[in-house]
């Protein structure tokens, strides 16, 4: 064999270093291939193994509104007390969204509950403060007899004048009227007359002017003050515009009841009157009068 044939043959010379710098670049792909080596946007969502980029891989505030699916948020995912006023949106929270109990006191503005937010026999007793309910917050009308506690109304809370069976009135006064005052009124019964008085040297007339348009009915019954007592038992029927006199003489002191009336049996006028009289030391004249009156 001459030394030629020993040699390689060139081609094969070439498929040796072929093949060795293949397996060399393998090798060096391998251990070589960083971040400088990958074209942007090379790594697409395909070569990404599921669960593969994990949260230190997250850059801080990269994941934003757009990146989140719809209702991928749940409740475990909100850290507690993260969520404030000017996260939640215009009326986003609704009645349905409200725990039981969970509206306090403190939580209602001043004056924010009007009345048509209140459920008909809604506020109980117990939820009304002592002294809570003034006059000008009841209605005309709406207390009755059976809201009224026994023995509650005293004389203090009466009017004078105010307490008269059926549709009547209860009348009173007490007046002083010096020497010389004449047809001095009284009390006034209107569509029936004026109980007036005189007085002269403290001796004082009561009169009943009947002013009723018609005839009336008058009584009067007493006693005149005197030694002895005189006792007074009088009936007449003045015409309109007529005075009945009762006089106090001698002494100024005198205690009687006048009953003046006139009407049918469905439209009745009747005043019942009872009068008294002093003598202040020649003076002056002290009477006093109540009476009831029904029209």
């Amino acid at each position: 064999m001459t030394t030629r044939e020993k040699l390689l043959h060139p081609a094969t010379f070439i498929a040796l270093i072929a093949l060795f710098i293949a397996l060399g670049g393998v090798g060096y792909a391998a251990t070589k291939i960083g971040t400088n080596q990958l074209k942007n946007s090379a790594v697409t969502n395909k070569k990404l193994a599921n669960n593969s980029v994990t949260t230190r891989k997250i850059r801080a505030g990269a994941v934003r509104n757009g990146d989140l699916g719809n209702n991928s948020i749940s409740t475990q995912k909100i850290q507690p007390g993260s969520i404030i006023t000017s996260d939640l949106a215009a009326g986003s929270v609704l009645n349905g969204n409200l725990g039981n109990l969970a509206v306090t006191g403190a939580k209602i503005a001043n004056e924010t509950i009007g009345t048509q937010k209140l459920e008909n026999g809604s506020v109980a007793s117990d939820k009304i403060g002592t002294g809570a309910v003034i006059a000008s917050k009841l209605g005309a009308n709406s207390v009755t007899t059976p809201a009224i506690a026994p023995d509650s109304v005293t004389a203090a809370q009466i009017v004078n004048g105010q307490v008269v069976e059926g549709n009547g009135e209860l009348l009173s006064i007490e007046n002083t009227l010096g020497n010389g005052a004449s047809n001095a009124t009284l009390l006034t019964f209107p569509g029936l007359g004026v109980l007036q008085a005189d007085c002269a040297a403290g001796v004082a007339t009561v009169e009943f002017a009947n002013l009723s348009g018609t005839s009336i009915d008058v009584r009067q019954w007493g006693v005149v003050n005197g030694a002895p007592d005189t006792p007074v038992v009088v009936s007449s029927n003045p015409a309109n515009g007529g005075v009945i006199q009762q006089g106090s003489a001698p002494n100024g002191i005198m205690g009687i009841t006048w009953m003046a009336s006139f009407g049918g049996p469905t439209d009745v006028n009747v005043a019942t009157i009872n009068t008294s009289t002093k003598n202040l030391g020649g003076t002056s004249c002290v009477i006093s009068a109540q009476a009831t009156y029904t029209s």
